[in-house]
């Protein structure tokens, strides 16, 4: 489990640097000081790699990031989101670089991931912002610019961190 999980870290980490075209396997194996059939016994390739790697990094974002808290108070529930995904950038910065980068690479690994699992989670977070403004609890605008801007203003931070 030990060499599983330093395993997935290097990982993390070279491909938040170089992002997956830029990583082989044997950089993996140097990285972590273990040899090509030990890093194949866990993965049997690098896509399965990186797949594990992204998968590491949605389960952490998703447990941190649960919907908008329903709150008859916006501006805190708003707030604890926001200090709540800053946080997550902070304390992950590696893994927020890696899905940042397969993101803007237009997801050609893990679109199908994205639409499963996050794609949920944002449309209850725009339901709650809907129903605040249908309340008129707050200024309709267009919620899913509003969470896409949340989401990469507190990337910034992830990039900036080092």
């Amino acid at each position: 489990m030990d060499k599983e999980q330093s395993v997935l870290d290097a990982a993390e980490k070279l491909f938040a640097q170089y992002g997956f075209e830029g990583v082989s396997l044997e950089g993996i194996v140097i990285a972590v000081g273990i040899s090509r059939h030990s890093l194949l016994y866990y993965f049997p390739s690098k896509d399965a790699l990186y797949r594990k790697v992204l998968d590491r990094v949605l389960d952490l974002w998703l447990a941190c990031m649960a919907a908008i808290p329903v709150s008859d108070n916006r501006q805190e529930a708003l707030s604890a989101y926001i200090v709540a995904k800053l946080r997550f950038s902070h304390e992950q910065p590696a893994g927020s670089q890696v899905f940042k980068r397969e993101v803007i690479a237009g997801a050609p690994r893990y679109a199908t991931v994205i639409k499963q699992r996050v794609a949920p989670m944002l449309r209850e977070d725009l339901k709650t912002l809907e129903k605040w403004a249908s309340e008129g609890r707050i200024a309709r605008i267009d919620f899913t610019h509003l969470m896409f801007l949340i989401w990469s203003v507190t990337q910034a931070y992830a990039d900036l961190a080092p």
